[in-house]
Formats: C-alpha cells, structure tokens, sequence
C-alpha cells in the first residue's frame, strides 16, 4: 500500500489501541492498598508527581518519602488494572473539635495514559466512602486555583468551596495540609479549600471558636480590719 494507506492503517490501530485501554480502565477495581502495594503506589506517584527526577537514586528517596506519608494516613486507596497501580488517593480522618469528624482526601493521583477516564472520580468517590464508614461528616480537599479542571470536577461532585476562617475550614489550613507536605513538589499555585457534606444536616460554614479567653484575676483579699482606739 501507499504510504496514505500506511498513514490510515497506523491511525486504526491506534484507535484500537485507545479503545481497548479504555475498556480495561473501565474494568479498573478501586480498593484499599495493602502494605505491598505502598512501594509500587509511592514509585507512581514520583513518576506523575515529580517528573524533573532523572536520576534512579533520586526517585528512590523520593518513592520511600510518600511511602513513609502513606503510613501515616487513615486508608490509602488504589486503582488496579490487574495487579498494575493506576492510580491512588490518601484518606485522612480527622477530630475537629466541637464541630465533629471530618475527613480529608490528599494526593489524588492518576498515570497520564489513565486520565479523562473517571478514574479520579471513582478515586474520590471512593474516599467518600470510606470516610462515611469511617464516621466523617464531610470530606475536605485542596485544590489549585487556576486548576479548571479539576474544579469543575469537584464542583459536580457537590463539592464548594470553604471559607478558611470557619471551624471546619480552619482545622485544615496550614502547611499539614497544603500541597507539598507529603515530599510532593510544593503548589505552584495558589491553594482553594473545598468540601462537601458526607452526612446530611453537616454545617460547613461554622464559625470558628474563638480562642479561649484569658481568666479574670482575682479580687484582691479584702483589707484587715482597723484597729480599735
């Protein structure tokens, strides 16, 4: 054949290709990570996470960085296309005070040949989840401002965002919280705090408490009596 003809067959083939991974992502399970799977989730997400690493000893330290923030976590959950880490999320569960449990979703993950396949929604959706058997009221999540994307996902997923200065908002402001402090590279962008209720009747909007107010000092004793004349 003609090299249109070449050009035509090769097109085909790659949307054969595309069509099948598709279908396989479509089949992707999504389930809590086991200790053994930790190392091939941490070795993903340096590959997405940070790509400026060359060389195989940087990535390595890298890898054991997430692994070590991992452990720390509530739940780490997994996409799977058969044994192959596709994606990953981590799930925080948090005491804020007064206000109730909430749960937090950080590093939502997906490899590049996985995305604008609802693999990170099923990953969400599935922190939800677990976050509700976990007791949580709402789910948090940071997001980069001038990620469109991802906002517009969140948003059709119930997500709004948080003012920082209400309790629930507060408890999740800080360098704990924000982009980076699991070793990933730091926000390039500024960060938007957003959540969702898990429960009905939740209030995301409570003001924060204030800060407990100093005690009143103490009346002075009274004076002694004067002496008689």
């Amino acid at each position: 054949p003609g090299w249109a003809g070449i050009t035509r067959q090769s097109v085909a083939c790659m949307h054969l290709l595309l069509a099948v991974a598709a279908s396989a992502l479509q089949g992707a399970r999504v389930e809590v990570a086991t200790a053994a799977q930790l190392r091939s989730i941490g070795l993903m997400r340096t590959v997405v996470f940070r790509p400026e690493l060359t060389s195989s000893r940087q990535r390595q330290l890298q890898s054991r960085a997430f692994v070590d923030a991992m452990k720390r976590k509530t739940s780490v959950l997994v996409a799977l296309v058969g044994e192959r880490v596709m994606g990953s999320a981590d799930l925080l569960v948090e005491d804020v005070g007064a206000w109730g449990t909430a749960s937090y979703v950080v590093n939502v993950c997906v490899r590049d040949e996985a995305r604008r396949q609802g693999l990170g929604r099923r990953l969400v959706q599935s922190a939800e989840q677990r976050g509700v058997d976990e007791g949580a009221e709402a789910m948090v999540l940071h997001v980069d401002v001038d990620n469109a994307a991802a906002r517009r996902l969140y948003e059709a997923m119930g997500y709004v965002e948080l003012d920082a200065q209400s309790s629930l908002g507060a408890h999740f402001t800080g360098d704990d919280f924000v982009g980076g402090a699991d070793g990933a590279s730091p926000p390039s962008a500024p960060q938007l705090l957003m959540a969702k209720p898990l429960v009905a009747g939740a209030a995301l909007s409570l003001p924060a408490s204030p800060p407990p107010s100093s005690p009143l000092p103490a009346p002075p004793p009274p004076a002694p009596p004067s002496p008689s004349l």
